[in-house]
């Protein structure tokens, strides 16, 4: 795919964010999708993972070392009140040696996936945005959705048009607990259609720590019905004397 970005890479403007939170989600976001930070400073982070993809390994491996690695690195630069994230992907030949080679992906359908990675930081790095006070509230699913379009681009082949692709569950969630997984269609919580990711997070910001809320997924077709059980923040031992 072609990014429509100034870069012609994955990238966000972010406003009403810090610098610390930015770099907190997406290390969250990258290890839980199997990466490991490999460089992290004050402007930027970088990722590896070995490459998964068979064809790609044989075609990029080298004598030297078979496996190369799946490299996303992410430059972040402050604008005023706002921040900007521009992400740069590669495989990475003989990573950490002498001899590694860079082979640039972005315009990869993994490129794709990240672009809506960072679309989706919007809502979690606002002090203001419903994720964030979610989160305050200690109220968090652990999961991301894409629409059904969104993940088609990505290449991650929604089975169903209705309600949201699930692209990130994170492990030990209210979400994994209740058996979400990667490539359900989220249809409801709360007996709420969910259309955009804002929905989910506004109808979430509005639960109450302990409650248990019902939720519809279509999984292969079928559907899915399971219970989102959030629990009540521990109590401080201030409150327990």
């Amino acid at each position: 795919m072609n990014h429509q970005t100034a870069s012609g890479k994955p990238e966000v403007v972010l406003q009403n964010a810090s610098v610390d939170a930015v770099k907190s989600e997406l290390i969250n976001n990258m290890i839980n999708g199997g990466y490991r930070v490999t460089k992290d400073t004050s402007y930027e982070l970088s990722f590896d993972k070995p490459v998964q993809n068979i064809a790609a390994a044989a075609l990029l491996g080298s004598r030297y070392d078979a496996q190369p690695n799946a490299r996303v690195t992410y430059t972040i630069a402050s604008m005023g009140p706002n921040i900007r994230v521009v992400a740069d992907l590669a495989v990475i030949t003989n990573p950490g040696s002498s001899f590694e080679r860079r082979t640039e992906f972005n315009n990869s359908q993994d490129s794709a996936q990240i672009q809506a990675m960072l679309d989706n930081l919007k809502l979690f790095v606002d002090p203001n945005s419903p994720g964030a006070i979610a989160r305050k509230n200690g109220i968090v699913m652990g999961l991301k959705t894409l629409t059904p379009e969104e993940a088609k681009k990505a290449n991650l082949n929604p089975s169903s048009e209705n309600g949201r692709y699930v692209f990130i569950v994170d492990p030990g969630s209210v979400a994994e607990r209740a058996g979400v997984k990667k490539g359900d269609m989220f249809l409801s919580f709360a007996g709420r259609s969910m259309n955009t990711q804002e929905d989910i997070l506004q109808v979430v910001s509005q639960t109450k720590p302990g409650a248990t809320v019902p939720v519809e997924i279509e999984r292969a077709g079928e559907v899915i019905k399971m219970s989102f059980a959030f629990q009540k923040p521990a109590q401080t031992a201030a409150a327990k004397r």
